[in-house]
Parts: C-alpha cells; sequence; structure tokens
C-alpha cells in the first residue's frame, strides 16, 4: 500500500478549478452588477457612509463605502466650497445616479428599514450581527458601476484618528453609475441624450489605469487620515413619476 493512500478523493470536496484572478482589488472598468446589500453607517467623525455589497456579472463580490455626508469638522455636509463655488462630493453624486437610475428616486428619498446584518467589527476581530439601516429597495437592482482601481495610503486607528502609515495598498473606488437598460447616465437621461456617450468617454480615459493617490510622508511626518463624504438633506416627498424609471 502506498504512504500516499489516506490522500482521498470525493465529489463532496471541491477540487481544481479554473477560476483565475477571482481575489484582490478588481481593473478599472465598468461592470454590470446587482446590489445585494445596501446599509447606511456612521463614523466617529460624524461622517455618514452608504456600503454597498454588488455581485459582478462573472460572480465576483465587491464592496465600498460612499462616504456621503462630511464629519462634525466640515460641517455634516454633501459638498465642499472650490472658489467660491460649492460642488457635491463624488461619493454623493454615485450615490444620487445609483437611486436614481434603480429606484426613480433622489438618494434622499431611499427609504431605510432597521435590520440585524453581519458587519465586522474592528474591536472584536470578526463580523457581528449588527443592527442598521438597510435600503431594502436598492437589493436587487441592477446598474453598471464604473470602477477605478487606485494605489492609496494604508492608514491605522490610533484613537479615534485614522492615521497614516506610510504604507500603500490598492483598493477601488466608484466614480460612476450607468444605467443597466441602455448604459446612460442621469446627465443623459436629464438632456434626453438619443445615444449613450458617456460611457464610451469613461472607458477612454480610465479603462486598465492605476491612479497613485498615496501621500508621501517623511520619516517625521504622520497624517491623519479624514472620512470624506457629504449627504443633503432629506426630501419631503417622493415624487410621483420620474424620468429615470424605477421599479
Amino acid at each position: 500500500m502506498s504512504i500516499l493512500s489516506s490522500l482521498t478523493t470525493s465529489d463532496e470536496v471541491q477540487g481544481e478549478t479554473d477560476n483565475f484572478g477571482m481575489g484582490g482589488p478588481l481593473d478599472s472598468n465598468t461592470y454590470n452588477g446587482v446590489v445585494t446589500m445596501a446599509y447606511v453607517s456612521k463614523a466617529k467623525s460624524g461622517a455618514i457612509g452608504v456600503n454597498i455589497v454588488m455581485s459582478t456579472s462573472a460572480g465576483r463580490e465587491f464592496k465600498t463605502t460612499l462616504w456621503v455626508q462630511s464629519g462634525n469638522a466640515k460641517g455634516n455636509l454633501n459638498y465642499y466650497t472650490r472658489d467660491n463655488k460649492k460642488v457635491y462630493l463624488i461619493d454623493f453624486i454615485v450615490f444620487e445616479s445609483l437611486c436614481l437610475l434603480t429606484l426613480g428616486v433622489k438618494g434622499s428619498e431611499a427609504e431605510t428599514e432597521d435590520k440585524v446584518i453581519k458587519i465586522w467589527d474592528y474591536k472584536t476581530g470578526k463580523e457581528e450581527p449588527t443592527t442598521v439601516p438597510v435600503i431594502v429597495d436598492l437589493i436587487g437592482k441592477e446598474a453598471i458601476f464604473g470602477i477605478v482601481k487606485k494605489i492609496v495610503s494604508k492608514n491605522t486607528l490610533v484613537g479615534d484618528s485614522w492615521v497614516n502609515t506610510g504604507e500603500t495598498k490598492e483598493e477601488n473606488r466608484v466614480t460612476k453609475i450607468f444605467r443597466a437598460s441602455d448604459n446612460k447616465t442621469v446627465p443623459e437621461i436629464t438632456n434626453q441624450a438619443e445615444e449613450a456617450t458617456a460611457i464610451t468617454a469613461w472607458l477612454k480615459k480610465f479603462e486598465g489605469t492605476v491612479k497613485d493617490e498615496s501621500i508621501k510622508l517623511d520619516a517625521s511626518a504622520t497624517q491623519s487620515a479624514a472620512f470624506s463624504g457629504a449627504a443633503a438633506g432629506a426630501a419631503t416627498a417622493k415624487p410621483t413619476s420620474s424620468i429615470f424609471g424605477g421599479a
């Protein structure tokens, strides 16, 4: 009998697969995906984030947090001021677009329900059942996500602040949402564009790119990382109809 005879095989145990490159950040590209979870969280800084979990058409799970409202230090706003002009934060625009293109409503009109789901707890180092506001209507909705791969600084939590370690990592960021049915963006629908051209322009600019947004530190420097994000005030009433459709 061979010394290797204990290495038995069974159909009940997963064997070799031909799935390559399924881990790590996604390459910069557009991805058809279905939202599998959407919930709201609040950081100690006061910033509000919308956490989106999406499954791509290729079966990859993608998670991101859209910081739709800034923290207390920046006024708890969904915009910033540049050259005396108010500009919406990109994460707020992405969330607004996702809601308009899938539900036909603004982000402020997306209703939430408190539900218990498992969320990673940094204190215990594992997922813990947690009650959070879930955007139930987004679950199961399909959209096209414009996702960019970036190099960013690694931060570590020191007290209540995130501090730059001087190391880097790759991560993804959603910068654009397109409607699944026709590839159109919110501006294209608003302007009644006959064809979807923004997605082609987005791909020309971002497909396959990696953007370095890391902050370089000298030996004595430290950098606190602040959560970005912002959110507008909630609307008081739902529209009776929308040019975006929605389910």
